[in-house]
């Protein structure tokens, strides 16, 4: 048992913090084709050279922000913060109270898809994310598609995604283009546009999330240790 505090304790003052830097912060605006009271502004923070992890900001009222830290197939958190805060400092603190599990239990449904370039244009190109089950299959469990645009002009960064499927079928091949997706619109299995989020403003930062893990209990310490150091 003392053997095992000390290790706790080595650990847990080697590792008081998990650090996730960004190197850019994207404006998107979310259009919904079957909604409109939905449409909105969302913002994520990036890393150019490390698409495994993100932040989803978006606006709450006048004061808050709206704060998804997503790694993916690991942990995430949802929290509000204050708007100035976020605006003024170059950090963002998360307890680790505030820090959940996170992990994808589907990874072998990206066996079922695949990535095809529907349109090639000089720098414009566009990827269709393709279920290859049958149709009956697509059906039946009313599975959509997404379309994914790229301009290869702008800035080398690692394609840039929030859902993990998407996520997880780019890190299978990685066959699309090392920039920001400029638009990702989502079909259902009719066909028919549900939204869109479109690129409208992008520019480079230097912001980190810091996941504080000092003020934990022992054993959330270790198994939170164990997730974040992966």
């Amino acid at each position: 048992m003392k053997k095992y505090l000390i290790l706790l304790l080595f650990i847990t003052a080697s590792y008081g913090q998990t650090n996730y830097k960004f190197d850019y912060l994207l404006e998107y605006q979310h259009i919904n084709y079957t909604d409109s009271t939905k449409n909105e502004k969302i913002y994520y923070l990036t890393n150019s050279k490390d698409n495994s992890y993100f932040c989803r900001v978006k606006i709450k009222d006048s004061l808050k922000l709206n704060l998804l830290f997503v790694k993916q197939d690991h942990i995430i958190s949802d929290l509000l913060i204050n708007k100035k805060e976020f605006n003024n400092n170059q950090f963002i603190n998360i307890d680790c109270k505030n820090v959940y599990s996170y992990v994808n239990h589907f990874k072998f449904q990206v066996n079922n898809y695949d990535v095809v370039n529907v349109n090639k244009n000089d720098s414009i190109q566009t990827f269709k994310i393709v279920c290859l089950r049958s149709e009956k299959y697509i059906k039946r469990n009313k599975v959509g598609y997404n379309l994914l645009q790229f301009n290869t002009n702008l800035p080398f960064h690692l394609p840039n995604f929030e859902f993990k499927t998407l996520y997880e079928e780019w890190n299978k091949e990685r066959d699309l283009p090392n920039n920001f997706v400029i638009e990702n619109s989502f079909y259902d299995f009719e066909g028919k546009l549900n939204y869109t989020n479109k690129l409208i403003n992008f520019s480079q930062t230097n912001k980190e999330v810091n996941i504080i893990i000092n003020e934990c209990s022992s054993e959330l310490i270790k198994e939170k240790i164990l997730k974040l150091k992966q």
